[in-house]
């Protein structure tokens, strides 16, 4: 009988940057875009066994940018409207190897990419200093 263990060592990033403007007259707005990377490779590791063990990587990139424009219609009253633009690829990879040997050169499994656009509105009205809100839209 021989031992295996499942290892990874999975390396993420992540990043948003948003900026909010001041009031502009009667309007306001943010606007921002996001990233975010992640490597996953993972293997079946056999103790000192030259049993071919299997490999398998994910890897997922993806970005987006963002933006909402507010317009102050009364001092209780805003209208909102916005837009988010994403874009997401994801890729597998796998591949044999010798115990003990260096990582395998990995074969594409398989690639996926999503791309959408998300509007959103709203209506906002401070009945008193609680604000009372509804979505138009699905959204940011």
């Amino acid at each position: 009988m021989f031992s295996a263990g499942e290892f990874s060592k999975i390396h993420s990033f992540e990043q948003e940057l948003v900026y909010t403007t001041n009031q502009l007259g009667a309007f306001h707005g943010t606007g921002g875009l996001f990233y975010f990377s992640q490597r996953a490779p993972q293997g079946l590791d056999v103790d000192n066994y030259q049993i071919p063990s299997t490999w398998y990587t994910d890897n997922t990139d993806a970005y987006a940018a963002f933006g909402d424009l507010t317009y102050d219609v009364t001092d209780r009253f805003s209208l909102t409207g916005g837009v988010r633009y994403n874009h997401e690829k994801a890729t597998s990879y796998t591949g044999l190897a010798v115990v003990g040997a260096v990582p395998p050169s990995l074969s594409l499994l398989g690639e996926r990419t999503w791309v959408s656009s998300t509007p959103r509105g709203s209506l906002l009205y401070k009945l008193t200093d609680i604000p009372m809100y509804t979505h138009l839209f699905p959204g940011i």
